[in-house]
């Protein structure tokens, strides 16, 4: 297996284990993903689900399935805008601040034990690392 195949090997792993190893808890019962989106809709003023979809580049039917399953969960609510009708923006409700709260602290702390083997420099190479790629 070459140096690239390699690399994509260890992407995947890392996606998995992150999936595996940072299940935020029974009192939520979020994932990852729904945290990150939670985030972001507290991170930006009443984004819509275009914004969700550019920003995680994922397509709008991905975008809509994730949003309607934290809409479902009444952790955000869909909100017309105050000056163009057809446009939807998104804001979390009382129950969802309060979600993103814990779920970001559970996920600080699961995060913590993953990267705990990790010596201080090896995790800012890391971070060095993927801030470059992703640029």
């Amino acid at each position: 297996m070459n140096t690239q195949e390699q690399l994509i090997s260890l992407i995947f792993k890392i996606g998995r284990l992150m999936r595996e190893k940072t299940p935020l808890g029974d009192k939520h019962n979020f994932s990852f993903f729904q945290i990150k989106v939670l985030s972001f809709i507290d991170s930006n003023k009443e984004p819509t689900m275009k914004d969700i979809a550019d920003n995680f580049c994922i397509t709008s039917p991905s975008a809509t399935a994730v949003i309607e399953r934290l809409v479902e969960l009444d952790n955000i609510s869909r909100v017309p805008d105050a000056n163009d009708r057809r446009i939807v923006r998104l804001v979390l409700t009382d129950k969802g601040k309060i979600a993103y709260e814990y779920g970001i602290k559970d996920l600080s702390k699961r995060m913590e034990k993953i990267l705990s083997k990790l010596s201080k420099k090896e995790k800012e190479d890391l971070r060095t690392i993927l801030n470059k790629i992703i640029a």
